[in-house]
């Protein structure tokens, strides 16, 4: 499904394991308690999605646009989000052992992310 348009779709708790989501656009769309894991989502457009309880294991989120998200208690153990832009997103209690954020677009008025420091507006581990 890379290029898929699926904006504002209400697809809750949807299995979508090693799907190939590259550069889909999903901005609005209500994605709480999903299991994306191991799926291709570089360039992918997450903006203002409610990634609520998600599960993205694995995934590759690379170049991603996920300002705005909502993506509280959600967990991305392992996966490369380099160059995403989080810039807005709830992302606090969230699990992200061996993620790697690094690149990842954040604005000063933003909350910290533990392990990780903001410097000229990009995310570097701490």
């Amino acid at each position: 499904m890379p290029g898929a348009e699926l904006m504002g779709n209400g697809m809750e708790g949807c299995r979508l394991y090693r799907a190939n989501l590259d550069g889909a656009c999903l901005r609005g769309s209500y994605l709480a308690y999903a299991a994306i894991n191991e799926a291709k989502m570089r360039d992918a457009d997450f903006e203002d999605a409610n990634l609520f309880r998600a599960s993205m294991r694995d995934s590759s989120l690379a170049g991603s646009n996920l300002k705005k998200a909502y993506m509280v208690e959600a967990d991305l153990t392992g996966a490369d989000l380099t160059g995403a832009d989080l810039t807005g997103a709830a992302v606090f209690r969230f699990k992200m052992e061996g993620a790697n954020l690094e690149g990842c677009v954040r604005s000063p008025q933003d909350a910290a992310i533990p392990g990780w420091r903001l410097v000229n507006g990009k995310l570097r581990k701490a």
